[in-house]
């Protein structure tokens, strides 16, 4: 839970001592602690600390139970199709437990430090955090964590952590890790048929594409159809063409036609350039949609 305090900008470190729900300590005294609230109210997503609100029942919480247990994840594709078929643009907060950890390092180029972890079946993903300030201390935990984890295959840690897809990826950043909680049963997960049975070939190259093509119809809206150059787009069309993508050819080549009717015209062609945009558009976020998680399966495997 992170409550939402009305409090303006000014007073920065408010929300660190503010008392919601008639609570008797401030909000961080409340950590460890299992609430029941009555009269709870939303505000844009998250839980408020109106006043209505109070604290009807507060006991000690104990996170080594059935509750959190059931929300754990011992397979990494399930995560990932969990998370695919979601597609509600929330964050995806997650526990996981992996099996083992494959390798912990700092990349010293990309200032980041990764974690490459294994599931029972042998997928392999990677938690990741950038070297900043504020993450310098969580580092040198994780880099501990890591060491005794490759060091003591017995070691059991299960993870809360915000997954994402990033490249084709499934990727995991660290918030917070538990040494004692624990998983009475492993998942024994199959992956669904419709996953199983495509071998997608050239699949990074197409989400390449479409993640190209998304960046630059983005600037195109953003500088104008009257100014942007349409280069590109004749280039994504002829790639389109090559992968056999010709739902995709002919609707750049529609959006093409109009764009450039449009910059050859005293007349305005305004509604249906933008009808050609959107189609283009929805057909690449359709596409990310599927490709991430048939990329991010298939990287799992590739990665071992």
């Amino acid at each position: 839970i992170r409550p939402v305090f009305y409090e303006s900008t000014a007073t920065p470190h408010r929300r660190e001592v503010s008392i919601p729900w008639n609570a008797s300590v401030p909000m961080k005294n409340l950590m460890k602690s299992k609430m029941v609230l009555q009269n709870a109210k939303i505000s844009d997503g998250k839980l408020s600390g109106s006043k209505e609100t109070i604290i009807a029942l507060q006991t000690t919480a104990n996170l080594n139970c059935p509750e959190i247990q059931n929300f754990i994840y011992t397979d990494f594709r399930k995560l990932a199709i969990d998370i695919a078929e979601k597609q509600d643009n929330t964050e995806h907060l997650v526990f996981l437990q992996p099996s083992a950890c494959v390798s912990s390092e700092f990349d010293t180029h990309a200032q980041r430090y990764q974690m490459r972890i294994a599931d029972n079946a042998e997928n392999h993903i990677a938690i990741q955090v950038r070297y900043q300030a504020e993450t310098k201390n969580f580092i040198s935990e994780m880099e501990k964590i890591g060491k005794e984890m490759l060091k003591h295959s017995h070691k059991v840690y299960t993870w809360l952590c915000s997954a994402y897809f990033e490249n084709g990826k499934l990727l995991l950043f660290p918030i917070e890790v538990y040494d004692f909680i624990s998983v009475a049963k492993k998942e024994n997960f199959t992956l669904p048929q419709k996953y199983a049975d495509i071998k997608p070939a050239y699949a990074n190259q197409i989400l390449a594409l479409l993640e190209d093509m998304q960046d630059e119809f983005c600037a195109l809206l953003q500088s104008g159809m009257h100014s942007a150059s349409l280069e590109n787009v004749k280039q994504f069309s002829e790639k389109a063409k090559n992968f056999g993508m010709q739902g995709l050819f002919d609707l750049l080549t529609e959006f093409y036609k109009s764009a450039e009717q449009e910059r050859h015209s005293i007349q305005t062609h305004t509604t249906q350039i933008m009808q050609h945009y959107t189609a283009v558009q929805k057909y690449i976020q359709t596409g990310l949609e599927k490709l991430e998680i048939l990329c991010a399966l298939e990287h799992m495997k590739s990665e071992k």
